[in-house]
């Protein structure tokens, strides 16, 4: 579309999104009124904590058991926040934190999928993943 296909001399009278589905038989195309594919975005939050060794526990400020509360809250965000006509799909997929066993990072990063069929669901969704890791860190 930035590239001009409606300003051509043969404007195309409709344009149609493809989207493969491993679950169809090869060669099939379906659609339907309404939204088909949920919207997918990629979610990132990074907990900022104190490091040190870990036989030191007490002068540090460990991030992993703050990212760990940050996983479960938004799994129960997701069950009594969100509507379930309106429904979206949080996936924590990945936590990363330390290097060596005897140490206590500095920070701990979540990172995600979130799906979600209508902007709405979406822009909810976004507002209570900032709020419940925002909150959960301030605790």
């Amino acid at each position: 579309m930035d590239e001009g296909l409606f300003d051509a001399p043969n404007e195309p009278d409709a344009v149609f999104a493809l989207h493969i589905a491993p679950w169809l038989e090869i060669g099939k195309v379906i659609g339907r009124p309404g939204t088909m594919m949920a919207a997918a975005d990629t979610w990132e939050i990074v907990v900022q904590g104190k490091g040190g060794h870990a036989s030191m526990p007490h002068d540090c400020l460990d991030p992993i058991p703050v990212a760990c509360e940050v996983v479960q809250a938004l799994q129960t965000f997701t069950t009594r926040r969100i509507n379930p006509f309106d429904p979206i799909i949080l996936t924590g997929t990945k936590i990363e934190a330390g290097t060596i066993t005897n140490v206590i990072p500095e920070t701990a990063t979540l990172t995600g999928t979130l799906r979600s069929t209508s902007e709405r669901a979406r822009s909810t969704a976004h507002e209570g993943i900032r709020r419940v890791a925002r909150k959960i860190a301030e605790a």
